[in-house]
């Protein structure tokens, strides 16, 4: 046990950061836990640790990153089946933990973690043969990691071959963010996207997407690239710099249905909404709206039309 001696236990998580460790905070506050929690908890960590570094060693010695890299997948299962299990509220999960045992949640969680890493390196895979990649450049690196990650032990690599671990919670939200935005470029009929595609020269990133949905949305433009005309008519149809409420409101009832009439995916279309909310704040906060912010169609100023091949 002198390796696990050496681990900061602290530094891996175990804070109010986690959901473990505000349940933890909030159950020995108002004397709902064991005075003994916190210590039961790390002793069932060092268990966790050495099963894991001895399992993944490579030599006769337990190596301290395995340590390491197995009380974070610990804690990380612990947080994740808490929260499946608690659905969210803290209280319930102190209720839950009172008796000091943790496997039940730790084994959920990494079933919860399994699918997640599963999900990201199938989906993303996947993603790189299809067009709308293209329009992801804010997301290709992660991709390429997401599509590489081993879900047994949550590693992947850079593009230098460096190994990378892959976090179920924090890599999962932004992947959910990436899938929303290729669940709704999708759901654009062909005889919208495809001018974009064209004017845009064949790639963009996510928000110049977004960006002119938001606008061909409000104007009921028939082409997501945008002609001088309409993104005059947006303008003047904006009220000291935001977009009324009714123009809102617009928006959003088309991105409902086109989420309506596209595959179900539950895990992805409700962040849809809120996507298009946030685009439609950032156009706000942009000031005065430039052409060069949007994509423009073949013959109308703005964004640069980019060279290359589709």
């Amino acid at each position: 046990m002198t390796g696990l001696a050496s681990v900061d236990l602290a530094r891996l998580r175990i804070d109010e950061e986690s959901f473990i460790g505000q349940m933890i905070a909030l159950g020995m506050e108002f004397q709902k836990l064991p005075a003994h929690t916190a210590e039961g908890l790390q002793a069932y960590l060092r268990i966790q640790a050495m099963s894991y570094g001895t399992r993944n060693r490579s030599g006769i010695a337990v190596g301290r990153e395995a340590i390491e890299h197995g009380v974070y997948q610990a804690i990380v299962c612990l947080d994740l089946g808490l929260l499946e299990t608690s659905d969210g509220d803290l209280n319930a999960a102190v209720d839950l933990i009172q008796a000091g045992e943790f496997e039940e949640f730790r084994k959920q969680g990494w079933e919860i973690a399994h699918y997640r890493l599963g999900r990201m390196q199938t989906d993303c895979t996947q993603l790189a043969q299809r067009t709308v990649a293209s329009f992801l450049q804010d997301f290709t690196k992660d991709s390429r990691i997401w599509a590489g990650v081993e879900p047994g032990t949550w590693m992947s690599e850079d593009d230098a071959g460096k190994p990378l671990r892959i976090d179920p919670i924090a890599d999962w939200r932004r992947f959910l963010g990436m899938a929303a935005r290729v669940h709704l470029f999708r759901a654009l009929p062909e005889d919208v996207f495809k001018p974009f595609r064209s004017a845009a020269g064949g790639r963009g990133s996510s928000e110049e997407v977004l960006r002119n949905i938001v606008v061909a949305l409000a104007c009921q433009s028939p082409s997501l690239a945008l002609t001088r005309e309409t993104l005059d008519t947006f303008r003047e149809g904006m009220q000291g710099g935001r977009v009324t409420p009714e123009t809102r409101k617009i928006i959003l009832s088309q991105i409902d249905r086109l989420i309506e009439a596209s595959e179900p995916d539950d895990d992805v279309t409700s962040l849809i909404p809120g996507l298009v909310t946030e685009s439609i704040d950032e156009l706000e906060s942009a000031g005065p709206l430039s052409d060069k912010l949007f994509v423009m169609a073949s013959g109308q100023k703005g964004k640069k039309r980019r060279g290359g091949k589709r």
